[in-house]
């Protein structure tokens, strides 16, 4: 289950569910405010004069709106009235303007006051048809800018995926906290479906396996005859490190658990060969794009690396 948000929250790097979407964006607004649309343009179109066929289906929602909360029928004029106007100026001022603002729909933002001015200053010369145009470009400078407002879905199946550290189990968060990060970056990169990005950070992943390891078993670095740290050793000298080392530790006596534990340290050391040499280099160098099938199975080699560390270090 992802965990609960606060629909307040104004980070935009972080994913997001349809319903915080919904709200986010003002989805409800937006419908209130298309129909509201709709309903002026259809009076207009059907105070048109000269088009009775076409203003039939627009004059019945209108007749029948007046009917039910006006108690009469309109009156056909040749211009709407200054009240009329009016409304619709409230309309666009109060309604439209800030939610335009608040979701930077720049297009709006720079129209509708426009179309406020004019419709304020030449109220007495306006007709029906040129009302209903500039209702009409109203909401198709709303509909180009929500146009621009794009989304990623997930599908249901990846969701587990999402935003999630604990990909691996608590347990490895607990011994390895810095891989947190890419953990989550990993199943965001698998959710939306973006394979190659999910193996590069899978990847950093067990490198931070990788130097723990390296670290845990005393390994010694040196570049150029002098020592070097294990954060900027390239992965085949610590691994060459780290089975030298484990080399030269089986030469001694070892009881059980030291074997044991050794043991878990050597698998871990041939999990690192193994994904260097199909994954880490090709990756890191631009050699191979990968399938979502395949960042799986690199998905299910790193995680089964990172749980052999986590028993050997429990």
């Amino acid at each position: 289950m992802l965990p609960a948000r606060n629909i307040e929250d104004k980070s935009t790097n972080r994913l997001v569910d349809l319903w915080e979407i919904m709200h986010k964006y003002k989805i409800f607004h937006f419908v209130v405010i298309f129909q509201t649309l709709e309903y002026y343009q259809n009076k207009c179109q059907a105070m048109i004069p000269d088009q009775p066929e076409a203003n039939v289906a627009a004059g019945l929602n209108v007749y029948t709106n007046a009917l039910l909360y006006g108690g009469v029928s309109p009156v056909l004029s040749t211009k709407p009235s200054q009240e009329f106007i009016g409304e619709i100026v409230s309309f666009l001022k109060d309604e439209i303007s800030p939610i335009c603002n608040e979701l930077d729909l720049t297009a709006a933002i720079e129209k509708i006051p426009r179309t406020v001015r004019y419709l304020e200053n030449k109220s007495s010369k306006i007709d029906w048809s040129s009302l209903n145009a500039d209702l009409r470009n109203v909401k198709d400078v709303l509909m180009t800018g929500l146009s621009k407002i794009w989304f990623i879905g997930i599908a249901t199946a990846l969701s587990r995926y999402a935003d999630n550290s604990a990909l691996f189990g608590e347990a490895v968060i607990i011994h390895f906290p810095e891989t947190a990060e890419d953990i989550r970056s990993v199943g965001n990169c698998l959710a939306v479906e973006l394979p190659t990005a999910a193996v590069f950070h899978l990847m950093r992943v067990s490198e931070h396996g990788l130097r723990r390891l390296a670290k845990e078993l005393r390994v010694k670095v040196e570049h150029k005859g002098k020592p070097h740290p294990i954060e900027y050793a390239d992965w085949e000298k610590v691994i060459d490190n780290i089975n030298k080392r484990i080399a030269a530790t089986r030469k001694q006596r070892l009881g059980p658990k030291r074997e044991e534990k050794l043991q878990y340290y050597s698998n871990a050391a041939d999990h690192c060969t193994f994904m260097k040499d199909l994954y880490r280099n090709p990756v890191s160098h631009t050699r191979k794009v990968y399938s979502p099938t395949e960042a799986m199975g690199v998905f299910e080699r790193v995680h089964a690396f990172m749980q052999l560390l986590t028993k050997a270090l429990g």
